[in-house]
């Protein structure tokens, strides 16, 4: 990217910026963790009511109750790592140009074309672009004013920017 051409904002990445990473890559895996353990004691506690003559029926709930909560503990390790990367209180710089975003801390500087994207999202606090199952979060609190409409249009330019949930 050339830095002459990137609009620039500095910031410390906070618990409100971590939140919003954790919000977009639950949103991508269709599923939360606490949903997961929910419909797994649900699963359950209909499978245990069934449980007076051990049918296939309640067997077949067990089963799925107990898929259920390994799948809880899998998205919560993976969403865990995918997020890891990111501490809490670590001054970040955030370039975004024609070519994409560039995020740099001390001593990391990770770089993102704009076909890297598949979706965007906005919220009172944040963009957020999601790629896979991972996310790169911009605060807008790191860029001016001025700045903050520019750097939603340079997203829209490239990709459709939706409402954050």
């Amino acid at each position: 990217m050339n830095q002459s051409e990137n609009l620039s904002g500095r910031t410390t990445f906070s618990l409100p910026d971590y939140r919003a990473m954790l919000s977009v890559t639950s949103r991508r895996l269709g599923f939360t963790q606490a949903k997961a353990f929910r419909y797994s004691a649900l699963v359950g506690i209909a499978g245990f009511f069934d449980t007076t003559n051990w049918s296939a029926v309640s067997i077949a709930f067990g089963v799925v109750a107990i898929a259920l909560y390994a799948g809880a503990f899998w998205i919560g390790n993976r969403t865990s790592k995918i997020c890891a990367d990111h501490d809490v209180g670590v001054e970040q710089q955030y370039l975004v140009g024609e070519d994409g975003v560039t995020i740099r801390e001390v001593d990391s500087e990770a770089r993102y074309g704009w076909s890297h994207f598949d979706a965007a999202f906005e919220s009172p606090t944040v963009f957020a672009l999601r790629h896979g199952i991972a996310s790169v979060i911009l605060p807008l609190r790191a860029f001016s004013s001025n700045d903050v409409s520019r750097v939603r249009a340079l997203i829209s330019t490239h990709l459709t920017i939706a409402p954050m949930k």
